[in-house]
């Protein structure tokens, strides 16, 4: 069983609570996150993981800092690998259209084009293989690097701001799944590109 680190902040705020100290709850938890944050930054550091990795991990949700710290080892192998440049070139072209606000809830009978056909079967087979990658982040990296080929047939191919809007939203959600799976590694805008 993990434990959550944000749980564990939340449960000892609320005992200061029940005893009666005043104070903002939700304003107490995000401070003493950003002090986590930035202890386990300084944790990282001393290893001299590359402070790119360090960023892309620490922009996640800090539940698991041993899982935190295996998530920066992995980016720290991987940068500058092909399957790196691969993800990145991806990621970099999803996240500029990409609305997260909008979801991911994809309607495939809105599809027009095989080029967005060919990237949502892609997302869906690299999801199902990233769920046995379990926590084995270098391998998680090489399977992410799968989405480069479809993402650039899809940009190159389909014009995702449609004048129907129906169809132009639902372009935009498969962008957002595409960048929902990403930053279930890690946060690659973190890592600069080179580049193409």
């Amino acid at each position: 069983m993990i434990l959550s680190m944000k749980s564990l902040i939340y449960l000892t705020l609320g005992l200061y609570e029940q005893q009666g100290v005043p104070f903002d709850l939700a304003q107490a938890g995000e401070v003493i996150e950003d002090f986590i944050r930035g202890r386990v930054k300084a944790y990282l550091l001393n290893l001299d993981l590359p402070l790119e990795a360090i960023e892309a991990v620490i922009s996640l949700p800090l539940d698991d800092i041993v899982d935190t710290r295996r998530r920066a080892e992995a980016m720290a192998q991987k940068l500058g690998s092909a399957e790196m440049l691969a993800v990145l070139f991806a990621v970099n072209r999803c996240k500029n259209l990409s609305q997260h606000m909008l979801g991911h809830h994809i309607d495939e009978k809105l599809f027009k084009e095989d080029a967005e056909q060919m990237l949502y079967q892609s997302v869906f087979r690299v999801e199902n293989e990233l769920e046995k990658t379990a926590r084995n982040y270098g391998a998680s990296i090489d399977i992410l690097a799968q989405l480069r080929q479809p993402a650039d047939r899809f940009f190159d191919e389909v014009l995702v701001m449609d004048p129907d809007e129906a169809v132009r939203n639902n372009r935009i959600r498969l962008l957002n799944y595409c960048m929902d799976l990403f930053r279930s590694v890690a946060d690659f805008t973190q890592i600069s590109t080179p580049a193409s």
